[in-house]
């Protein structure tokens, strides 16, 4: 039984992976509603650690954004990369990872 149970995760993992952006959650509830009303699995409950983290971080980007914040890390960002265009390939990781770190989210790449 743990094998069926592998099979269809993996394939709805696959599935939902290939077909991307709102297929990836339909193709998720999909294979929830099998895990339960086929398998008799009981659902979780809800991350609420997560859900938290990731208001969190919203709410604090959008602070930024409306502050002026974002913009000015943009600039600062466009300006390294300005300065030495020869080094773009080790240069634009760098930036782009202190950009991730000094706004909290990929969002902004």
């Amino acid at each position: 039984m743990i094998w069926i149970e592998l099979i269809i995760l993996l394939a709805c993992i696959i599935i939902g992976a290939r077909l991307g952006g709102i297929a990836l959650g339909t193709v998720a509830g999909i294979g929830l509603a099998i895990f339960v009303f086929i398998f008799a699995l009981p659902p979780g409950g809800p991350p609420q650690g997560v859900l938290g983290m990731i208001i969190a971080v919203i709410t604090a980007l959008a602070a930024m954004q409306a502050a002026g914040g974002l913009d000015y890390l943009v600039s600062l960002a466009e300006k390294i990369m300005h300065k030495h265009p020869q080094y773009i390939t080790f240069v634009a990781p760098v930036v782009t990872y202190l950009l991730v770190l000094g706004s909290g989210t990929t969002h902004v790449i």
